[in-house]
């Protein structure tokens, strides 16, 4: 049998008891209680996981890790050292056996066609036993769907942190999943990934003074003004799902976009000059 609930809040644990009609106005004792958790729902950039509200050693809520292999799993750890001196993702070698575990972030909305960053630090405890690990991203939080490789660091010796920055840019929108994926040999140290970041990549180098491009204001209330050198031919809205919210064909080096209808949030707003497309992030209040 099945029962549509509605209302219910994402990431939460409700419990429900059943009970036999028996016919009559009889029915029998309740049975229960039995218990169910929701799903998470999808994350809006920017997202961050700094993993502070994690209850040590288990991961945050809405994180996940796969193990396709026999080592050990990752941990959170509170001052792990060797430079993380808060909760930090850890993976613990096993002395016999390779390390193949990979946490999963939350899904995160993505606009296909928008650049986007993710950073992140790591780090190892001896420079003397190297470690590996594979930032990669995909359609679901299983190995099998991390396709797009990030990063390889094949040799992470640095005992002090460091911060690692890449830029991508997914194909199509959707619900994207980051794994970071511990695949050193056996008998290593202790492995350590903190402050993971995604954002939108902000056309910074095209829209500044040197390009003679204003976008003002920002944040907005009404009406969003665009102004390049040369014709804008097109300016899209977007929300932070991925749907179209605002489509404007233009020809003129000077753009109003009435953005005042819109709900309070982040946008991304894509500007169409010659054959070259520009982003920038607009916050509207």
């Amino acid at each position: 049998n099945t029962q549509p609930i509605s209302s219910l809040s994402p990431n939460t644990t409700y419990s429900f008891y059943v009970r036999a009609n028996c016919g009559a106005g009889g029915y029998s004792t309740w049975s229960g209680p039995f218990s169910f958790t929701t799903s998470c729902v999808a994350d809006n950039v920017p997202y961050t996981q700094n993993f502070e509200s994690a209850t040590v050693p288990a991961l945050p809520s809405c994180t996940t890790q796969q193990n396709v292999g026999t080592g050990n799993l990752w941990t959170v750890q509170n001052n792990g050292g060797y430079g993380f001196t808060t909760n930090a993702l850890l993976y613990s070698c096993n002395s016999s056996r390779d390390a193949k575990g990979g946490v999963d972030t939350n899904g995160i909305n993505l606009v296909g066609g928008t650049t986007y960053k993710i950073t992140y630090d790591y780090g190892a405890a001896s420079a003397t036993f190297p470690e590996k690990l594979k930032v990669a991203y995909g359609t679901s939080a299983l190995a099998s769907a991390m396709t797009t490789v990030l990063a390889d660091h094949t040799n992470v010796v640095n005992t002090t942190p460091l911060n690692n920055v890449v830029n991508f840019t997914p194909t199509v929108s959707g619900v994207y999943y980051f794994g970071f994926n511990a695949n050193s040999i056996a008998d290593q140290f202790y492995l350590l990934v903190d402050n993971i970041s995604v954002d939108v990549v902000l056309s910074n180098d095209s829209f500044n003074t040197k390009s003679n491009v204003l976008a003002y204001p920002n944040p907005v209330k009404d009406v969003l003004n665009l102004s390049y050198k040369t014709a804008i031919s097109n300016v899209r809205v977007i929300n932070l799902l991925g749907q179209e919210v605002l489509n404007t064909k233009t020809n003129t080096n000077d753009v109003q976009v009435d953005m005042s209808a819109l709900n309070a949030g982040a946008y991304i707003v894509n500007i169409t000059v010659e054959d070259t497309v520009h982003t920038i992030k607009v916050i509207k209040e």
